[in-house]
């Protein structure tokens, strides 16, 4: 009698792990990756600029009135990858926009170093 209750925990524990794996995008869910995405960080714009610059090559920085400007990756072309940090109330208004479509910093890189240096 208590080999149903394992076996059934044993299938429920199969079925959770299958439904983990990867599901495949449709049209309607991938995203667009030259879409701007913007957010909010309770950090301050130079405390996720110094983040970012230490944790990405080639950042180039250029702050303006109200704003900072982060170009990432270097092309022949311009930057792959443009940060603006604004100041908020609460912190910063973070924007992130891909420039240029180019390998100089890969996608998975850029977003985990700008959610070490949001947080």
């Amino acid at each position: 009698m208590k080999r149903f209750p394992l076996s059934t925990a044993a299938l429920a524990l199969a079925a959770l792990l299958t439904a983990c794996g990867s599901t495949p995008q449709t049209s309607a869910d991938a995203r667009d990756a030259s879409a701007p995405i913007a957010f909010s960080s309770s950090r301050s714009p130079r405390a996720i600029a110094n983040c970012l610059t230490s944790r990405l090559s080639d950042v180039h920085r250029r702050a303006g009135a109200g704003y900072t400007e982060l170009g990432v990756g270097r092309s022949a072309s311009g930057y792959a990858w443009l940060i603006t940090l604004a100041p908020s109330a609460a912190g910063s208004n973070v924007r992130v926009e891909q420039a240029r479509p180019d390998d100089s910093v890969s996608e998975p890189e850029l977003r985990f170093a700008i959610a070490r240096c949001t947080t």
